[in-house]
């Protein structure tokens, strides 16, 4: 079984920004497309006034899961959605980001 996994971030703009500002995991769907609308229109008001940025991840069951894919979005205050961006290079060797 797959679910996704969304997590919230104050700032991943540096590995700083990463390890010490705000991080909540906010919830899982089993399909993808629920988990990617959630986040691209900020339903359930997941920013918060606060997190700039969410991961998705996708990971199977089990202990210490690793992502199976990942991706990485940022919120625009004019649109009031979150978009797709470029994962940051230093994410690319942490796993489990919601889970730890």
């Amino acid at each position: 079984m797959k679910i996704f996994l969304i997590t919230m971030f104050e700032d991943l703009s540096s590995e700083e920004g990463y390890f010490r500002k705000a991080s909540r995991a906010v919830g899982f769907y089993k399909s993808l497309y629920r988990a990617e609308i959630t986040i691209t229109n900020n339903y359930g008001d997941i920013r918060e006034c606060l997190y700039d940025y969410a991961v998705l991840e996708e990971i199977t069951e089990g202990l210490y899961p690793h992502s199976l894919d990942r991706k990485v979005y940022k919120f625009n205050e004019k649109t009031g959605k979150y978009y797709p961006i470029p994962e940051p290079k230093y994410l690319k060797h942490i796993y489990g980001m919601t889970i730890g």
